[in-house]
């Protein structure tokens, strides 16, 4: 059962979202071969431009059906681990270079050559091979909407509830989140991102790690815990906040690491109750990858924790954001893209905003 006090939190958010179903180092879901592009997207790059092929998720295949029971953080990660490096084993460093090996997640981020594509689409531990799509941050107005007073005013704040906040980051120096900020950590590994952690690495974690360079992040955070220092009461200003930075200063992100920090959260932060991604995309998928994009936040429910997603304001129900995608062993090849790989475009993945409810 998911606990009471995260169930307030959810209900407080629900209106303007729906469920989508230290010290500075290594990233402990990191390899030590990290590929960073250089700031070579800017916020309206095209579609090929952020739709790069090079740039990949591999979903795997392991033993246990995901996300049907909550993960046992070392049995999980040795599975995980496993089929990895049977995957890993069948490649060479230029035909992919990795950026991601995820911890509990059955997946691998990385930069992928046309005979590394060939290899992978032909390998029986592979489910999928989707495009790391680009993100960008997206709705961060909602108190005056959704009557947050009348809960207030029944009692319930949020309070004991931790929220792990996925965005911009948060401004340190805002008083009105100076007593709910308990965690700062960064994931800024993704290609074509315009700049990087505040330490100019793909990595960091501790005080400073999450400072906002563009605003959004502090926004979103403000509307679930602000104190009302010199900005009105938010949603739960009883709740903590933890802030995972994984959007650059132009509003734009990579899912590939978005994906990290679920893990992570999965693999390293228990006490977070709630997942708030205020960011998607307005593209769509093709047929049979809902099921495994929507991996991570199956698995987040199934460990009590509730994940929620934008909606974007224009109509689209996806999961967190949906681009196209690379489809393993079907169609044929196009020009531009990797042999065997097609590009397709067909679902929003809609179905999954109802299948995607709150845990049992």
């Amino acid at each position: 059962m998911v606990n009471n006090k995260a169930l307030l939190v959810a209900v407080a958010l629900c209106f303007p979202l729906f469920v989508a179903g230290g010290n500075t180092g290594a990233s402990p879901s990191m390899t030590t071969r990290v590929s960073v592009a250089s700031d070579e997207a800017k916020a309206n790059a095209s579609e090929t431009e952020a739709t790069d092929p090079r740039y990949v998720i591999v979903h795997l295949r392991t033993p246990e059906a995901p996300g049907v029971a909550a993960l046992d953080r070392v049995d999980g990660a040795v599975q995980v681990r496993t089929v990895q490096e049977r995957v890993l084993s069948s490649l060479t460093p230029p035909d992919f270079e990795v950026t991601y090996r995820y911890q509990l997640l059955p997946a691998l981020a990385g930069t992928v050559s046309p005979e590394g594509a060939r290899i992978l689409e032909h390998h029986p531990d592979v489910l999928s091979i989707e495009r790391n799509r680009p993100l960008q941050a997206g709705l961060s107005n909602s108190v005056p909407l959704i009557h947050a007073n009348n809960v207030h005013a029944l009692g319930y704040t949020g309070e004991g509830a931790v929220v792990a906040v996925i965005d911009t980051g948060v401004d340190t120096d805002n008083v009105d989140l100076a007593d709910s900020l308990i965690h700062q950590e960064c994931f800024m590994a993704g290609p074509l991102l315009a700049s990087r952690c505040p330490n100019g690495s793909s990595y960091q974690v501790g005080p400073g790690a999450a400072e906002d360079d563009h605003g959004h992040g502090t926004n979103v955070a403000g509307i679930i815990t602000s104190n009302g220092t010199t900005t009105p009461v938010a949603v739960a200003p009883g709740a903590q906040v933890e802030a995972f930075k994984i959007i650059d200063k132009n509003g734009m992100a990579a899912e590939s690491d978005l994906i990290a920090v679920l893990d992570h959260i999965l693999a390293a932060h228990p006490e977070i109750d709630v997942v708030n991604m205020s960011l998607g995309s307005f593209s769509e998928y093709s047929p049979g990858s809902c099921e495994s994009v929507a991996l991570p936040y199956n698995q987040l429910r199934s460990n009590a924790i509730l994940p929620f997603a934008a909606a974007m304001n224009r109509g689209i129900a996806s999961v967190h954001s949906a681009a196209l995608r690379i489809r393993v062993g079907t169609g044929q090849p196009q020009t531009k893209w990797p042999a065997g790989l097609t590009r397709t475009r067909r679902s929003t993945c809609s179905h999954l905003a109802v299948a995607l409810g709150p845990p049992a």
